[in-house]
């Protein structure tokens, strides 16, 4: 037999807070961040060196690099 509860019965779960983080995810989000900024920059110069266009070349460029 299958049952379906009442939407006033459920309860949402619980959101943690995002100010308290432990150190280690703080460093890990730190460094990821990081890592995103440089992919960003590496990608924005090669479609500038490419003369702002992205063509399949620097599309293989930026697979290639990244």
């Amino acid at each position: 037999m299958s049952f379906i509860n009442h939407p006033r019965d459920l309860t949402p779960a619980p959101v943690a807070d995002p100010q308290h983080h432990s150190i280690w995810r703080c460093m890990l989000d730190a460094l990821a961040d990081n890592r995103r900024a440089d992919a960003e920059k590496a990608v924005s110069d090669l479609v500038a060196r490419g003369g702002g266009r992205l063509t399949d070349d620097i599309e293989r460029q930026i697979a290639f690099y990244l």
